[in-house]
């Protein structure tokens, strides 16, 4: 008996959207004029607290410059594509990957980059075929690896092995960073975290690739 091919998650066929920092101007100063309105009401009937409307227009715009770093960032990952060498390499050395999924291949991985953009902390890698990718660039193509890592994230992003015999302590470690991965992977893609109706795309990346 042929086994059933899992049918892709509906969030894959609509270009692959990742919703986080897809902010537009429009809506960026929206924000800003609405969020203005009470300390310009403040400082108008109460002269003396125009430094209150000083000091939010500096905190604003120090964070509008880190939302726009952060939303350019996510911009070049999207456009973002892996070379033809890499996947020929790629599929010579894991030929159980179907060679016809490798777009949603390349996707779930940048998908996992994108979770450092939204917040840089400790995420576990939940799927083999996307861990199988970033070890080929790591052994195989780390020039290339550690200049992708500086033009998306501004950083490398270092690969840990995962515990094959963890104590207590380091499954917990596990066990919190997974939950990271998995909280900020459907915040990626605009999905309830406790009652998703699609599977995080770094989740199902196995699954679909098997």
């Amino acid at each position: 008996m042929q086994r059933q091919q899992p049918q892709e998650p509906s969030h894959s066929k609509s270009k692959y959207l990742r919703y986080a920092y897809r902010t537009s101007w429009k809506n960026f100063v929206k924000i800003a004029v609405i969020s203005a309105i009470p300390f310009i009401f403040l400082g108008y009937f109460f002269p003396n607290l125009i430094g209150l409307l000083m000091y939010w227009v500096i905190a604003f715009l120090i964070w509008g410059i880190w939302r726009v770093r952060r939303m350019k960032k996510m911009q070049k990952l999207n456009e973002f594509q892996f070379p033809n060498d890499i996947w020929t390499a790629f599929h010579q050395q894991y030929p159980q990957f179907h060679i016809i999924h490798q777009s949603y291949i390349e996707e779930a991985f940048k998908d996992y980059l994108a979770l450092h953009i939204i917040k840089n902390q400790p995420y576990a890698m939940p799927s083999h075929v996307v861990d199988a990718l970033w070890h080929l660039l790591l052994e195989q193509f780390p020039e290339f690896y550690v200049k992708m890592c500086q033009d998306i994230l501004g950083f490398e992003l270092m690969h840990k092995a995962h515990q094959t015999s963890p104590n207590q302590m380091q499954k917990r470690m596990q066990n919190r960073q997974l939950l990271n991965t998995w909280v900020m992977s459907c915040s990626l893609h605009q999905l309830d975290q406790r009652q998703p109706k699609d599977i995080p795309r770094l989740f199902f990346a196995d699954q679909f690739s098997m």
